[in-house]
């Protein structure tokens, strides 16, 4: 029935979903062969393949049957879609201590040329991201000078998962980019992340300097967070007083208390 294509489409959703929760080599398979079938409809083979991130152990066949399909010039399908798939995987498997993982993330960083030549550098760094493995690292910190603020902004988010202890230096120097967007995405970022002084004074000199109020609320999350640190609670405080906008300084004051 489910190869045939015959049954409702919320039917072959939940279908596809307990395929990707079950994640059995049985699964993997049939997940494989829906996204491989060109009798199926563009919507099951896309749900088919964001189906594959969920298995915490995918086969090899599997994996080596969505490389296959990696295409850069596939923009809004299955080509471009599949890294993605692949960088999530490439997480799951790390996560999981498989020692496959890394053959997978060198896979991911040989498509950087590809990716780049047909200007898909944002997919690129979505699925390097994705993957968090620090094998990543030099590549993502090669795009932090790019031009494009939508590309410098998809490095520093790329950072997210990485546990390389270069990052949050890069966090950090971030946060003086002139795009609200790449400062947010490196607040985002090391608010995800451990403690660091030098972080949190780069953080707190934002925290002066920065004509936005989200920027400033966001900030003021990060210290929430850590308002068990030395001088902490101080910063709150003075932009609990001080801050111009009324809701920066209701966010700072709910962490005094």
């Amino acid at each position: 029935l489910v190869e045939g294509g015959t049954l409702p489409m919320e039917v072959m959703g939940v279908l596809i979903g307990a395929f990707g929760s079950a994640g059995t080599p049985v699964a993997q398979e049939a997940l494989v062969d829906l996204i491989q079938s060109e009798s199926m409809t563009p919507g099951v083979r896309m749900s088919a393949l964001v189906a594959m991130a969920e298995p915490k152990r995918p086969t090899v066949e599997a994996r080596k049957a969505l490389c296959s399909l990696v295409n850069p010039e596939d923009r809004r399908g299955l080509g471009s879609t599949v890294l993605l798939v692949l960088g999530a995987m490439t997480k799951r498997m790390i996560d999981s201590a498989d020692p496959a993982a890394a053959d997978l993330s060198s896979f991911l960083l040989q498509q950087e040329a590809s990716f780049r030549a047909a200007g898909q550098e944002t997919s690129f760094l979505n699925a390097l991201g994705n993957a968090g493995s620090s094998k990543g690292f030099d590549t993502v910190v090669s795009y932090l000078e790019n031009p494009s603020e939508r590309i410098r902004g998809k490095a520093v988010n790329a950072f997210r998962h990485m546990s390389h202890q270069g990052v949050a230096g890069h966090l950090a120097q971030a946060l003086q980019d002139p795009s609200l967007s790449v400062q947010l995405f490196a607040l985002k970022g090391l608010h995800g992340r451990s403690y660091e002084s030098n972080s949190a004074k780069a953080v707190q000199d934002l925290l002066v300097s920065s004509t936005s109020s989200q920027v400033r609320k966001m900030a003021v999350n990060y210290f929430g967070k850590h308002r068990d640190r030395e001088g902490v609670l101080e910063v709150l405080r003075e932009v609990s007083l001080q801050d111009p906008n009324e809701d920066v300084r209701v966010t700072a004051e709910k962490f005094l208390f």
